[in-house]
């Protein structure tokens, strides 16, 4: 990871209210664009900023959405790509901190309607819980590759 006290050269940080900040190792991380996508962080405490590469696949994909967030202590990215004509979810850990190597992929499912997916937990069976804007069924949803994953049954309001 390059370390500087200046803030890394991103033409785009990709930080919005959907998006919420990652933090690991002492340090924010989100994602920015610079000649690539590149995960931005700074350490609070010592003020210094970091970039730490992103998948190769990440870059090399047709992208449409890319966060950061982090899962059992382990920095993780996910984007929504194209794959073969159809839009995937794909997850990415990275097993060693800050070496762009060792980005390992965990988990994909491939769904034409999904927009804006964020990653929210992952299951002792590696099925991973996230939430997205779902074409088919017009509204948010928590999909898992079972498909949507309701908290409350239908027709009850919450309070």
């Amino acid at each position: 990871m390059e370390k500087n006290d200046a803030h890394p050269h991103v033409i785009h940080n990709m930080v919005s209210s959907m998006h919420s900040l990652a933090f690991i190792h002492g340090a924010f991380h989100w994602v920015g664009i610079s000649r690539n996508y590149i995960v931005v962080s700074f350490n609070i405490s010592h003020e210094v900023y970091g970039e730490i590469p992103l998948p190769e696949q990440i870059c090399l994909m047709n992208s449409v959405n890319i966060g950061i967030s982090v899962m059992e202590g382990i920095l993780c990215a996910y984007s929504n790509v194209y794959h073969q004509g159809n839009r995937a979810f794909k997850l990415w850990v990275m097993k060693d901190y800050s070496l762009k190597e060792s980005w390992i992929s965990v988990f994909t499912m491939v769904d034409s309607d999904i927009r804006i997916p964020m990653r929210k937990y992952r299951f002792a069976t590696n099925d991973v819980l996230f939430w997205c804007l779902h074409l088919l069924c017009g509204d948010n949803a928590f999909r898992t590759r079972r498909g949507s994953f309701t908290l409350l049954a239908r027709g009850i309001a919450q309070k």
